[in-house]
């Protein structure tokens, strides 16, 4: 599994690796694999960082974030290891385009506040 995790994190990297990742239609398996895997949530945020480049079509980055925040903030919110998953969370949104709104920050930082 750490094999293959490293994998993903090098592709994630990348932009068109990111932009392959993001266009995934679900990412249950990886979603999964965190809370045991440190590695998968390297995925995660290398997928984002990567994919924040304004050369990439942003509605899929919006909606692909969107859905996996909800779904890792719910699965983190009460484990020992919310404090890396709230640091990589920060640096997506803080890298994030510039046309993200306040809003949307302010949303999920009182959701896992």
């Amino acid at each position: 599994m750490t094999q293959i995790l490293q994998l993903l994190v090098t592709i994630a990297s990348t932009l068109e690796g990111s932009s392959a990742l993001l266009a995934a239609k679900s990412w249950p398996q990886l979603l999964k694999a965190i809370p045991e895997h440190s590695l998968a949530l390297d995925v995660v945020k290398y997928a984002f960082l990567a994919a924040s480049h304004p050369s990439l079509e942003q509605s899929l980055y919006w909606d692909k974030l969107d859905g996996t925040l909800s779904t890792l903030v719910d699965s983190f919110k009460d484990t020992k290891d919310f404090t890396l998953f709230f640091e990589c969370i920060n640096r997506i949104l803080t890298a994030s385009p510039a046309r993200v709104s306040k809003l949307f920050k302010k949303l999920y930082f009182c959701r896992i506040g």
